[in-house]
This record gives structure tokens, sequence and C-alpha cells, in this order.
């Protein structure tokens, strides 16, 4: 029988005989056709195909989204005269940090002071080479669906301060960058921090560098009254040098 190349055809399992797909049984011998793959290609049909169909278009969609709302930023660096901490989108409260030995205890009694629904930030002021010991530079691949994969780079050392005690920093950003702008020198420079970790082991995350731009986000805009309220700040303004 002649069948065009991308024609269904139905070969009956009884006794080999190629039919038309319009045939719902076998002109030799009257078995019942079952639907079969055409010659020269592969046929989608019925529900089974449209949900392949839509799981596709589903699939690329996901990665082309995926691929405009890559998260990009750029590489930290000095000399930046503007707004340096960064907005938040909860409220923030901001105190001098504490000696290293009572970091953990003075971080408990803010929580319970405070309550639930604010941000606790720490901001002491730091720098000096010979005073940051173990410098450490890793840079990772994460496997990040939809996004993709991403390189990380993450720093951290150990600062001594010769009157509150040794704190441990952490940094880290998405993308390649360059962690020249966290090697100390002999200008001191506020740094805002968050707390984590445990008791015996604290670690203090580094939110913002004063003379950079925020990492992530927006500047915190003081002249914006709404925001200026929303941020309640205990900070000695002049964070004597150590």
């Amino acid at each position: 029988m002649e069948t065009s190349p991308r024609e269904a055809i139905k070969t009956c399992p009884y006794c080999g005989r190629e039919n038309s797909s319009a045939n719902a049984r076998c002109q030799e011998c009257g078995t019942l056709l079952s639907p079969q793959a055409p010659k020269g290609g592969l046929a989608i049909s019925g529900l089974g195909g449209c949900l392949l169909i839509v799981g596709v278009i589903v699939t690329v969609l996901f990665f082309a989204v995926g691929s405009l709302f890559r998260l990009s930023y750029a590489t930290p660096k000095l000399g930046y005269a503007g707004e340096w901490r960064p907005w938040n989108f909860e409220p923030v409260e901001e105190r001098p940090l504490p000696p290293a030995e009572t970091l953990w205890s003075n971080y408990q009694a803010w929580c319970a002071e405070a309550g639930d629904g604010v941000r606790r930030l720490y901001v002491a002021r730091m720098g000096h080479a010979h005073r940051q010991k173990n410098f450490r530079v890793h840079q990772a691949r994460t496997h990040n669906v939809p996004w993709g994969d991403y390189i990380y780079t993450s720093v951290e050392f150990d600062y001594h301060d010769p009157t509150n005690g040794v704190y441990h920093l952490e940094w880290d950003l998405p993308g390649k960058h360059s962690p020249n702008f966290l090697r100390f020198d002999d200008t001191k420079r506020l740094i805002l921090l968050q707390l984590s970790g445990t008791e015996n082991s604290p670690r203090l995350s580094i939110e913002g560098v004063e003379g950079t731009r925020p990492f992530k986000g927006s500047p915190r805009d003081p002249n914006n009254m709404t925001n200026r309220n929303r941020v309640k700040q205990r900070t000695n303004a002049t964070l004597k040098a150590n």
C-alpha cells in the first residue's frame, strides 16, 4: 500500500498489514487497530501531545525569564561620597559594637528589649592593616535554578581590636569580585555589621562599608521622612577611634 512519508499508519498486530490512519480495523483481517507513529517522524497528538508541547513552552519561558532577571552586582570600590548604608524594607536599629566577649549576650538582651519586626545592626569604626588577620577569599559556583549557576565571592577575616577583643567578619556577594575594598589601611571607616553564628562562634556579616555604594539595592535616603522615621539610630555620632 502506498503511503506518504509523513502519513500516520496503523500496522495490524495480527497479519502485519499496513493500513491508513483513517481505518479503525485492518483491511485484510478485520483486527481492531491502534494509532501508531508516522513513517519518517513522530506523531504528537491527543492529551499527551498537548501536555508535552505545554511543558516545552513553560520550560523555555522559565529559563528565558530567569536570564532576564539574573542578579548582577558591581564590585564595591572605595571613594563613594554618598550614603553608604543600604535601604531596608523593615525598620532598622543601630548600636555601637560591644566588646567581643559580651557580643552574644548583648545581642540577646537587645532582641528581648526591641521585640520582633526590627533589624538590628551593629556599627563600628575599623581600620589598620596590622589588626586584620587571616584574610581569606573564596570563589565558588552555586546552582541556583532558574537563574542558572552563580559564582559567589566571599571574604572572611579576624579583626583584632586592641580594646574590645577579636571579631570574626564575613562578606559575600554574587559574582566574581575583587576584595580590595575590604583590605584595611590607616584610614578608619564605619562598618555596618549583622550578627550571626552561635554563642560559641559569633560571626559578623558586613552589610555596609563607609566610602562604598551599598552592595545590594539603593542607598538609604536620610532626607526621606518615611525612611527616616523607620530608622532608629542609637549610634554615637563620633564613634571615637580605638
